[in-house]
């Protein structure tokens, strides 16, 4: 039987939240649920970034690899500044609340 012997924990223990790992759980969980990280603005912008791509990429020898690297490097660039915006904009956020209730 699941959790028979099993200790009862609180919150805070069960998934060891820290100051430290917050950030990682919070990206964790958007990214499981699939959350809309970059917007539609952004997302357009990309799409006509990648025409762009496909069209020079056209004018070489191997297009669709130079087309394959090149989007492979955008994505990779894409996640990292989503990845960083939010991050810093939460925390933003959790200094703004702190400092809203220390009023």
């Amino acid at each position: 039987m699941i959790g028979w012997n099993e200790k009862s924990k609180t919150l805070d223990e069960a998934i060891n939240f820290s100051k430290d790992n917050i950030f990682e759980y919070l990206h964790f969980i958007l990214h499981n649920r699939n959350a809309d990280d970059r917007g539609n603005d952004a997302n357009e912008v990309i799409d006509k970034f990648y025409e762009k791509v496909q069209t020079l990429a056209e004018l070489t020898e191997n297009s669709s690899n130079t087309y394959m690297e090149v989007e492979e490097l955008a994505e990779t660039a894409f996640n990292e500044i989503s990845d960083y915006s939010y991050d810093a904009g939460f925390r933003e956020a959790c200094r703004l609340w702190h400092t809203l209730n220390s009023f």
